[in-house]
């Protein structure tokens, strides 16, 4: 019999990309929409290019969600999330007044320099001998993000390692639009509140699995229509439960 883990948030996974031809079209792919993110800041009046930052680092996020969150861990000096103060100590900001200037200025300044100590913090984690990486002997930034991505994919195996050498069958998650909440943590308006609504059609249940180290996506209910969440799994691994609206206006939650 299956059995499952259970992740709770949404996420999303994409297979690896492991050979040097289909690391450099990635990268390729990659730094043409960096550099026209770039230019997109730039273009922007400078009392502007912060909140211009946030907008075009979302639109980046869902076209590449591996590569973006990779370059989050590795380029900034130090975490990003160092920025974000806990709630109480200061007064409510928005996330462009946060992040936005540290976003805009790790895209304008994203230059061979920078991919150079990137893939360095990479391989110095990574720590292999199977792979030579020769990122000191690189001076293009096309170079750099390929030998980038290459090791980034590395670092990826060895960190899932320890998981995949446990016995289980896979990760249940569900997938739909980012929830978030009405005020604070009340959710009536993804339900039925009367002057707030935010039900968007088109969710999924899927299973996360790994074939040889790569992600593999199984979807075992997906409705168009309607809304799956907060799937849950028995503590034996064999059942899996969740709640299901299957409209907006002729259904409410149910499990």
């Amino acid at each position: 019999m299956p059995v499952y883990r259970l992740i709770t948030s949404l996420a999303l996974f994409t297979a690896a990309v492991t050979s040097p031809v289909e690391t450099t079209d990635a990268a390729a792919s990659w730094l043409s929409a960096l550099e026209r993110a770039r230019e997109t800041v730039l273009a922007s009046e400078a009392a502007d290019r912060a909140e211009m930052a946030v907008e075009v680092w979302r639109e980046l996020e869902y076209a590449y969600p591996k590569y973006m969150d990779w370059l989050l861990q590795d380029a900034p000096e130090e975490h990003i999330w160092a920025h974000v103060p806990a709630g109480g100590r200061e007064r409510v900001r928005m996330q462009a007044e946060l992040l936005g200037p540290k976003l805009a200025d790790l895209l304008i300044h994203l230059d061979a320099e920078l991919w150079h100590r990137m893939v360095a913090r990479v391989v110095t984690e990574v720590q292999t001998e199977n792979v030579p990486f020769h990122h000191a002997n690189l001076t293009t930034v096309p170079e750099l993000a390929g030998q980038y991505l290459q090791a980034c994919e590395i670092r990826r195996e060895t960190r899932l390692a320890p998981l995949l050498a446990h016995r289980w069958d896979g990760i249940v998650f569900t997938q739909h639009f980012n929830m978030g909440a009405s005020h604070y943590a009340y959710t009536e308006a993804l339900s039925d509140a009367q002057n707030e609504r935010h039900f968007y059609p088109g969710a999924a249940l899927r299973v996360l699995r790994f074939d040889n180290g790569k992600p593999v996506i199984e979807t075992l209910l997906e409705d168009t229509d309607g809304v799956i969440r907060d799937v849950d799994v028995s503590y034996d691994g064999q059942t899996i439960l969740f709640s299901w609206k299957k409209s907006d206006r002729e259904d409410d939650y149910s499990l």
